[in-house]
Protein backbone atom coordinates (compact mmCIF):
# COMPACT_ATOMS: atom_id res chain seq x y z
CA UNK A 1 0.00 0.00 0.00
CA UNK A 2 3.21 2.32 0.70
CA UNK A 3 3.95 1.98 -3.56
CA UNK A 4 0.26 3.45 -4.47
CA UNK A 5 -0.11 6.34 -1.66
CA UNK A 6 3.26 7.23 -2.69
CA UNK A 7 2.18 6.83 -6.44
CA UNK A 8 -0.76 8.74 -5.74
CA UNK A 9 1.13 11.74 -4.25
CA UNK A 10 3.51 12.07 -7.23
CA UNK A 11 0.47 12.27 -9.43
CA UNK A 12 -1.33 14.70 -7.46
CA UNK A 13 2.13 16.45 -7.03
CA UNK A 14 2.36 16.18 -10.58
CA UNK A 15 -1.19 17.48 -11.11
CA UNK A 16 -0.01 20.71 -9.35
CA UNK A 17 2.84 21.39 -11.21
CA UNK A 18 0.57 21.30 -14.82
CA UNK A 19 -2.14 23.65 -13.28
CA UNK A 20 0.62 26.07 -11.68
CA UNK A 21 2.70 26.37 -15.26
CA UNK A 22 -0.10 26.94 -16.89
CA UNK A 23 -1.29 29.71 -14.32
CA UNK A 24 2.33 30.76 -15.00
CA UNK A 25 1.50 31.91 -17.89
CA UNK A 26 -0.41 34.72 -16.62
CA UNK A 27 1.50 35.21 -13.01
CA UNK A 28 5.40 34.94 -12.22
CA UNK A 29 6.25 31.69 -11.34
CA UNK A 30 7.08 32.58 -7.77
CA UNK A 31 3.67 34.27 -7.37
CA UNK A 32 2.17 31.30 -8.39
CA UNK A 33 3.61 29.51 -5.62
CA UNK A 34 3.67 31.87 -3.00
CA UNK A 35 -0.58 32.20 -3.66
CA UNK A 36 -1.37 28.55 -4.09
CA UNK A 37 0.82 27.63 -1.01
CA UNK A 38 -0.90 30.05 1.37
CA UNK A 39 -4.49 28.58 -0.24
CA UNK A 40 -2.86 25.51 0.91
CA UNK A 41 -2.59 26.50 4.47
CA UNK A 42 -5.95 27.30 4.34
CA UNK A 43 -7.31 24.00 2.92
CA UNK A 44 -4.88 21.90 5.29
CA UNK A 45 -6.63 23.65 8.45
CA UNK A 46 -10.16 23.16 7.85
CA UNK A 47 -9.09 19.48 6.90
CA UNK A 48 -7.80 20.06 10.98
CA UNK A 49 -10.97 21.65 12.36
CA UNK A 50 -13.17 19.07 10.75
CA UNK A 51 -11.20 15.62 11.90
CA UNK A 52 -9.69 16.91 14.51
CA UNK A 53 -6.52 14.76 14.46
CA UNK A 54 -4.54 14.16 18.23
CA UNK A 55 -0.63 14.01 17.97
CA UNK A 56 1.02 10.73 19.02
CA UNK A 57 4.75 11.96 19.38
CA UNK A 58 3.93 16.13 19.29
CA UNK A 59 8.11 16.44 19.44
CA UNK A 60 8.61 14.75 16.22
CA UNK A 61 6.52 17.26 14.21
CA UNK A 62 9.35 20.01 14.22
CA UNK A 63 10.64 17.67 11.64
CA UNK A 64 7.97 19.48 9.62
CA UNK A 65 9.20 23.06 10.04
CA UNK A 66 12.57 21.66 8.38
CA UNK A 67 10.64 20.46 5.87
CA UNK A 68 8.97 23.49 5.00
CA UNK A 69 12.28 25.06 4.84
CA UNK A 70 13.79 22.48 2.54
CA UNK A 71 10.55 22.57 0.35
CA UNK A 72 11.47 26.77 -0.13
CA UNK A 73 15.05 25.82 -0.59
CA UNK A 74 13.81 23.71 -3.47
CA UNK A 75 11.35 25.87 -4.75
CA UNK A 76 13.73 29.11 -4.97
CA UNK A 77 16.50 27.39 -6.52
CA UNK A 78 14.67 25.59 -8.56
CA UNK A 79 13.24 29.25 -10.24
CA UNK A 80 16.42 30.53 -9.90
CA UNK A 81 17.95 28.13 -11.60
CA UNK A 82 15.91 28.20 -14.48
CA UNK A 83 16.43 31.99 -14.79
CA UNK A 84 19.79 31.37 -15.55
CA UNK A 85 20.04 27.94 -17.31
CA UNK A 86 17.20 25.46 -19.47
CA UNK A 87 14.70 23.44 -18.68
CA UNK A 88 16.64 20.51 -20.01
CA UNK A 89 19.89 21.24 -17.78
CA UNK A 90 17.83 22.10 -14.62
CA UNK A 91 15.22 19.49 -14.31
CA UNK A 92 17.02 16.35 -14.99
CA UNK A 93 19.75 17.66 -12.24
CA UNK A 94 16.80 18.82 -9.63
CA UNK A 95 15.02 14.88 -10.02
CA UNK A 96 18.45 13.56 -8.73
CA UNK A 97 17.29 14.89 -5.21
CA UNK A 98 15.34 11.52 -5.36
CA UNK A 99 18.75 10.09 -4.16
CA UNK A 100 18.12 12.65 -0.47
CA UNK A 101 15.88 10.45 0.60
CA UNK A 102 17.36 7.55 -0.33
CA UNK A 103 20.43 7.70 1.43
CA UNK A 104 18.32 9.22 4.77
CA UNK A 105 16.66 5.93 4.53
CA UNK A 106 19.39 3.36 4.11
CA UNK A 107 22.32 5.80 6.29
CA UNK A 108 20.26 6.95 8.75
CA UNK A 109 17.25 4.76 9.78
CA UNK A 110 19.38 1.63 8.45
CA UNK A 111 16.42 0.12 5.86
CA UNK A 112 17.82 -2.79 4.13
CA UNK A 113 15.10 -2.80 0.57
CA UNK A 114 15.32 -6.17 -1.40
CA UNK A 115 17.12 -6.58 -4.90
CA UNK A 116 14.12 -6.46 -5.64
CA UNK A 117 13.11 -2.99 -4.42
CA UNK A 118 16.50 -1.88 -5.50
CA UNK A 119 16.36 -2.77 -9.21
CA UNK A 120 12.79 -1.18 -9.12
CA UNK A 121 14.42 2.32 -7.23
CA UNK A 122 17.28 2.09 -9.77
CA UNK A 123 14.59 2.24 -12.82
CA UNK A 124 12.49 4.72 -11.20
CA UNK A 125 15.28 6.87 -10.45
CA UNK A 126 16.50 6.59 -14.21
CA UNK A 127 12.95 7.19 -15.83
CA UNK A 128 12.20 10.76 -13.77
CA UNK A 129 15.55 12.19 -15.33
CA UNK A 130 14.84 10.72 -18.53
CA UNK A 131 11.59 12.10 -18.61
CA UNK A 132 12.53 15.01 -17.25
CA UNK A 133 14.08 15.80 -20.80
CA UNK A 134 17.78 15.92 -20.21
CA UNK A 135 19.93 18.45 -22.43
CA UNK A 136 22.88 16.77 -23.51
CA UNK A 137 25.67 19.60 -24.83
CA UNK A 138 28.72 20.27 -24.41
CA UNK A 139 28.39 23.52 -22.41
CA UNK A 140 27.37 22.89 -19.59
CA UNK A 141 27.03 26.36 -17.30
CA UNK A 142 28.26 25.83 -13.50
CA UNK A 143 25.95 28.12 -11.86
CA UNK A 144 22.28 26.75 -12.97
CA UNK A 145 23.88 23.48 -12.26
CA UNK A 146 24.95 24.68 -8.91
CA UNK A 147 21.39 26.07 -8.55
CA UNK A 148 19.60 22.77 -9.59
CA UNK A 149 21.22 20.74 -7.10
CA UNK A 150 20.57 23.04 -4.45
CA UNK A 151 17.18 22.57 -5.34
CA UNK A 152 16.97 18.73 -5.78
CA UNK A 153 18.47 18.45 -2.36
CA UNK A 154 15.69 20.86 -0.76
CA UNK A 155 13.26 18.80 -2.66
CA UNK A 156 14.85 15.39 -1.67
CA UNK A 157 15.03 16.54 2.23
CA UNK A 158 11.58 18.01 2.77
CA UNK A 159 10.63 14.26 1.43
CA UNK A 160 12.76 12.90 4.05
CA UNK A 161 11.63 15.06 6.99
CA UNK A 162 7.99 14.52 6.03
CA UNK A 163 8.77 10.83 7.01
CA UNK A 164 10.78 11.74 10.07
CA UNK A 165 7.57 14.00 11.22
CA UNK A 166 4.83 11.50 10.38
CA UNK A 167 5.17 9.68 12.94
CA UNK A 168 4.00 12.88 15.40
CA UNK A 169 0.68 13.15 12.85
CA UNK A 170 -0.11 12.88 9.40
CA UNK A 171 -2.50 16.03 9.70
CA UNK A 172 -0.63 18.32 12.17
CA UNK A 173 2.85 17.42 9.88
CA UNK A 174 1.50 18.86 6.89
CA UNK A 175 -0.20 22.13 8.84
CA UNK A 176 3.50 23.10 10.05
CA UNK A 177 4.37 22.33 6.52
CA UNK A 178 2.37 24.80 4.82
CA UNK A 179 2.41 27.25 7.82
CA UNK A 180 6.31 27.15 7.36
CA UNK A 181 6.34 27.94 3.98
CA UNK A 182 3.77 30.13 3.88
CA UNK A 183 5.68 31.90 6.49
CA UNK A 184 8.91 32.19 4.31
CA UNK A 185 6.92 33.26 1.00
CA UNK A 186 4.91 35.41 2.57
CA UNK A 187 7.47 38.34 1.13
CA UNK A 188 6.74 37.41 -2.17
CA UNK A 189 3.27 37.96 -2.02
CA UNK A 190 3.65 41.05 -0.03
CA UNK A 191 5.95 42.77 -2.97
CA UNK A 192 3.74 41.41 -5.77
CA UNK A 193 0.18 41.94 -4.66
CA UNK A 194 -0.39 44.35 -7.61
CA UNK A 195 0.52 41.88 -10.13
CA UNK A 196 -2.17 39.76 -8.20
CA UNK A 197 -4.60 42.88 -8.47
CA UNK A 198 -4.08 42.70 -12.31
CA UNK A 199 -5.84 38.98 -12.80
CA UNK A 200 -9.69 38.36 -12.54
CA UNK A 201 -10.34 37.72 -9.08
CA UNK A 202 -12.31 34.68 -9.90
CA UNK A 203 -9.65 32.90 -12.09
CA UNK A 204 -7.08 33.57 -9.36
CA UNK A 205 -9.05 32.04 -6.45
CA UNK A 206 -9.92 29.52 -9.04
CA UNK A 207 -6.63 28.28 -9.66
CA UNK A 208 -4.56 29.07 -6.47
CA UNK A 209 -7.43 27.10 -4.29
CA UNK A 210 -7.43 23.77 -7.15
CA UNK A 211 -3.55 23.98 -6.74
CA UNK A 212 -3.76 24.16 -2.78
CA UNK A 213 -6.17 21.85 -2.79
CA UNK A 214 -4.45 19.10 -4.96
CA UNK A 215 -0.68 19.68 -3.44
CA UNK A 216 -2.52 19.16 0.10
CA UNK A 217 -3.87 15.73 -0.82
CA UNK A 218 -0.53 14.40 -2.34
CA UNK A 219 1.67 15.72 0.54
CA UNK A 220 -1.24 13.96 3.06
CA UNK A 221 -0.86 10.41 0.58
CA UNK A 222 3.33 10.86 0.72
CA UNK A 223 3.16 11.46 4.98
CA UNK A 224 0.72 8.33 4.61
CA UNK A 225 3.28 6.45 2.63
CA UNK A 226 5.83 7.45 4.63
CA UNK A 227 4.36 5.45 7.70
CA UNK A 228 3.63 2.27 5.74
CA UNK A 229 7.03 1.24 4.21
CA UNK A 230 10.36 2.21 3.75
CA UNK A 231 11.35 5.93 3.14
CA UNK A 232 14.20 5.03 1.02
CA UNK A 233 11.33 3.49 -1.41
CA UNK A 234 8.48 5.70 -0.91
CA UNK A 235 10.76 8.95 -1.87
CA UNK A 236 11.61 7.23 -5.62
CA UNK A 237 8.29 6.73 -5.87
CA UNK A 238 7.11 10.01 -4.82
CA UNK A 239 9.61 11.55 -6.99
CA UNK A 240 7.59 10.72 -10.48
CA UNK A 241 5.73 13.67 -10.65
CA UNK A 242 7.58 15.10 -13.39
CA UNK A 243 7.07 12.26 -15.32
CA UNK A 244 2.67 13.10 -14.85
CA UNK A 245 3.25 16.64 -15.33
CA UNK A 246 4.82 15.59 -19.11
CA UNK A 247 2.14 12.90 -19.57
CA UNK A 248 -0.76 15.70 -18.75
CA UNK A 249 0.94 18.08 -21.09
CA UNK A 250 1.09 15.54 -23.54
CA UNK A 251 -2.29 14.59 -23.31
CA UNK A 252 -3.97 17.82 -22.39
CA UNK A 253 -1.76 20.58 -24.44
CA UNK A 254 -0.90 17.83 -27.21
CA UNK A 255 2.77 18.90 -26.50
CA UNK A 256 5.73 16.75 -27.82
CA UNK A 257 7.53 14.04 -26.18
CA UNK A 258 10.94 14.44 -26.60
CA UNK A 259 12.12 10.29 -27.27
CA UNK A 260 13.82 10.59 -24.13
CA UNK A 261 10.65 11.13 -22.48
CA UNK A 262 8.68 8.42 -23.61
CA UNK A 263 11.54 5.82 -22.47
CA UNK A 264 11.73 7.68 -19.26
CA UNK A 265 8.30 7.30 -18.36
CA UNK A 266 8.15 3.55 -19.38
CA UNK A 267 11.15 2.94 -17.36
CA UNK A 268 9.75 5.11 -14.58
CA UNK A 269 6.67 3.10 -14.30
CA UNK A 270 8.63 0.00 -14.96
CA UNK A 271 10.20 0.53 -11.68
CA UNK A 272 7.09 1.13 -9.87
CA UNK A 273 5.84 -2.35 -10.65
CA UNK A 274 8.62 -4.06 -9.52
CA UNK A 275 8.75 -1.82 -6.36
CA UNK A 276 5.23 -3.04 -6.44
CA UNK A 277 6.16 -6.52 -6.36
CA UNK A 278 9.04 -6.13 -3.69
Amino acid sequence: MAVLFALLASACGGTADFVGGIASRRLPSVVVVAASQSAGLVVILVVALVTRPVSAHPGQLVWAVAAGVGMVLGLVSFYSALSVGTMGVVAPVSALGVLVPVLWGVVHLGEVPSRIAVAGAVLGIAGVVLASGPELTDRLAGRPIVLAAFSGIGFGSATAFIGEAADGGIVWTVVILKATIVALSMPVLVRRRRTLAEVPGRWLAGVVLSIGVIDVAGTLLLAHATTLGLVSLVGVVASLYPVFTVLLARWVLRERMLPAQQIGALVAFAGVALLGLA
